[in-house]
């Protein structure tokens, strides 16, 4: 985790430079105090800038994510806060750890993996995925302005047929 530290610190001044906001998700137990200091620090020296944050998954696993955000509903329902009828989809996503950003709409996974490997496994449910044997190092703006046109081209459905979509477009017609 070193490198971790290291890159904190030498990266904060290009982060004031670009208006750039920190954030860190994941089990910040697993971390040594040290670091876990450093990462609330750059989080609260960041917190003014605006112009785009920069989310950074440190000791993060989708199951993690989704297992925390289950025992604080837990906690709320034990409580009398929640009932348990009430809790649905969008409930449960309130407790993930990036619930304030947008669903995901497209995962690149570079490398020639082709998994999930336990990232985001909430958020992903409607994402459309796209697999390269390209190295992270090596992903050009090339690629990945092909994989965005690839991505227009596709039909987002969001667990429905093609034929609910289309009654969804032109509800008139039927």
């Amino acid at each position: 985790m070193q490198l971790l530290e290291d890159t904190i610190h030498e990266q904060m001044p290009r982060m004031e430079k670009y208006d750039i906001a920190l954030r860190f998700i994941g089990d910040r137990s697993l971390l040594s105090p040290q670091l876990q200091q450093l990462m609330r620090d750059a989080e609260a020296e960041t917190s003014r800038f605006q112009s785009m944050t920069l989310t950074i998954a440190v000791s993060y696993g989708g199951m993690w994510d989704i297992v925390q955000a289950a025992q604080k509903l837990a906690k709320k329902v034990q409580h009398g806060e929640v009932h348990p009828e009430q809790i649905d989809c969008e409930m449960f996503n309130q407790y993930t750890c990036i619930s304030d950003l947008p669903a995901v709409d497209v995962l690149i996974r570079t490398g020639g993996d082709y998994r999930l490997s336990n990232f985001l496994m909430w958020q992903t449910a409607y994402a459309e995925l796209f697999f390269t044997e390209t190295l992270w190092p090596d992903f050009s703006i090339t690629e990945f302005d092909h994989i965005l046109k690839q991505f227009a081209k596709r039909e987002r459905r969001f667990g429905k047929t093609s034929e609910q979509i289309q009654l969804l477009k032109h509800p008139q017609e039927n």
